[in-house]
């Protein structure tokens, strides 16, 4: 079972649903990827070499991680984590400050991976 289907049946589901057609809206509906996997379902564009986020249901709320979430700036202070790269949130209701924080992630990481995709590009042209 993959993790998509646990959520659809999650207390949370109503504000998986609410986040998820959030985010395929704002990173462009045409260009988005949602893979769904036995733990997670991720978010990712076709214009990126590399992913948004990945959302799962949890006892607690709707986990919210981003893939670059270390590297973001953290206006909202939402963001909880002490790994390499990944920091999350929380929720169990979107608000419009989640919303807002939301927008902000979603650019910011938009930002980050056309600068290493650039980076990336370099590189192979000077080989």
């Amino acid at each position: 079972m993959k993790q998509f289907d646990k959520d659809m049946n999650s207390k949370y589901c109503e504000v998986f649903l609410e986040v998820r057609d959030f985010l395929i809206k704002e990173i462009n509906e045409k260009e988005v990827i949602e893979r769904l996997n036995p733990k997670i379902t991720s978010y990712f564009s076709t214009q990126y070499s590399s992913g948004f986020c990945y959302l799962r249901t949890t006892e607690k709320g709707l986990r919210i991680a981003w893939f670059k979430g270390s590297s973001l700036r953290d206006e909202h202070s939402l963001l909880r984590g002490k790994g390499k790269k990944l920091r999350a949130l929380t929720i169990t209701k979107f608000t419009a400050k989640i919303k807002s924080s939301l927008c902000s992630y979603i650019n910011e990481s938009k930002i980050l991976m056309l600068e290493k995709d650039a980076i990336n590009a370099a590189k192979r042209a000077l080989r």
